[in-house]
């Protein structure tokens, strides 16, 4: 019987044993991304563009392959062959959640930030040496970087927790459900002005674009508007990844049960 207190050293052998056994996987896909990254920074080099060329890349492939890593991070739960050797592995199912939790988001960012680098380094020196120009290498401290680092922390919480509520196409629902979500938002918003404004909306459709947009500009709306947009900061940065983690840990103890 596994002790249900948090043991580092449980943790530790469970991330590493999870990073070997998957480490082809990794190889693979670093070899994919080095090759295109130097393949388009070749590119932009002979062009002689793209002083933010490191950057967009980055970014791009840090989403791109973070999330598919994070709707795929308890696959092995999906299939009968693997879900009970993964279940029986000797550690809680704490440490499993907090494994895994760590490899698709702080790990992910830091391993990804510095192989990145080491790739920027490499595609770099091989367009010095053919085309006599390279651009900046790449920063990870640079705010352009830790804004999307932190945006992606919060989001592949809800992939994360995607991967453990849907037992196939984990990415496609999680997705489809993110849609219907912001579809319902969007017309609850739109009832919800339609309550307060009653007979003004319809005005509003009876005027041209820029008479609308003037009555909408009044105080009080504005004041909605703001009041709304801080209370989705909050919602964003301080609840939805917290609140993810959460339903995540209490679904996967069913799966143990």
């Amino acid at each position: 019987m596994i002790a249900n207190h948090f043991s580092p050293k449980r943790f530790y052998l469970l991330t590493r044993n999870t990073i070997l056994v998957n480490a082809s996987k990794i190889l693979i896909v670093t070899g994919v991304v080095a090759t295109l990254v130097i393949l388009l920074s070749g590119l932009s080099a002979f062009r002689q563009t793209g002083d933010h060329l490191h950057i967009g890349l980055y970014v791009f492939f840090l989403f791109v392959s973070g999330i598919l890593l994070s709707s795929n991070a308890y696959g092995s739960l999906r299939e009968d062959t693997t879900a009970g050797a993964w279940l029986t592995l000797p550690a809680s199912i704490f440490e499993k959640f907090i494994s895994r939790l760590f490899l698709t988001s702080i790990g992910y960012v830091l391993a990804t930030a510095l192989i990145y680098f080491i790739i920027s380094a490499l595609s770099e020196g091989i367009n010095r040496i053919l085309f006599n120009y390279s651009h900046p290498l790449f920063n990870p401290f640079a705010t352009p970087v830790w804004i999307p680092m932190t945006v992606y922390l919060v989001v592949q919480s809800v992939f994360l927790t995607g991967s453990i509520f849907f037992r196939r196409f984990a990415f496609v629902k999680t997705l489809l459900f993110l849609l219907i979500l912001c579809l319902a938002l969007v017309l609850f918003f739109m009832l919800s002005l339609k309550i307060i404004m009653g007979g003004q909306l319809g005005a509003l459709s009876d005027h041209g674009l820029g008479i609308a947009w003037n009555m909408l500009a009044s105080d009080w709306l504005l004041q909605v508007k703001d009041t709304l947009v801080q209370i989705a900061g909050v919602l964003f940065w301080g609840i939805l990844a917290p609140f993810c983690w959460v339903v995540s840990y209490f679904r996967l103890r069913e799966f143990e049960a």
